[in-house]
């Protein structure tokens, strides 16, 4: 399955799936491959992607989650956490995907700021 070679050749935990007009019609990720329970479903990983989702999505039920470019970080984080996700797709609309925000993304830009000397937090900001 290419979209399985994809994460394993990039080192990423999942993948957009858009059907042949570029419209976004799915996410695959590590929590596909957890919902095959049966030796018999692998086999299912030489088939194409969009019935995979299909199948898997029976067991392993998950929305496309998105929000828009406008969203700021903690939003995003806010929808992360109640739709518990760990990564949210940048839309302009439900089938236009521009972008992914995963949660490592935002872990390590908290990491690389906190350890900037000079970088104040938003409270240290405001009581100057």
């Amino acid at each position: 399955m290419d979209a399985l070679k994809l994460i394993c050749d990039k080192r990423i935990s999942a993948v957009a799936v858009v059907d042949k007009n570029n419209n976004f019609v799915g996410n695959f990720s590590a929590s596909n491959i957890k919902s095959l329970y049966d030796p018999w479903d692998f086999r299912m990983l030489s088939d194409k992607v969009k019935p995979f989702l299909e199948f898997t999505a029976q067991r392993h039920p998950s929305g496309i989650v998105t929000s828009s470019p406008a969203s700021t970080i903690e939003r995003v984080l806010e929808i992360m956490y109640k739709e518990k996700v760990h990564r949210v797709y940048i839309a302009e609309d439900k089938s236009r995907i521009t972008d992914v925000v995963t949660l490592t993304d935002i872990l390590d830009n908290l990491v690389k700021t906190a350890s900037q000397p000079n970088v104040l937090s938003r409270n240290q900001q405001q009581a100057l």
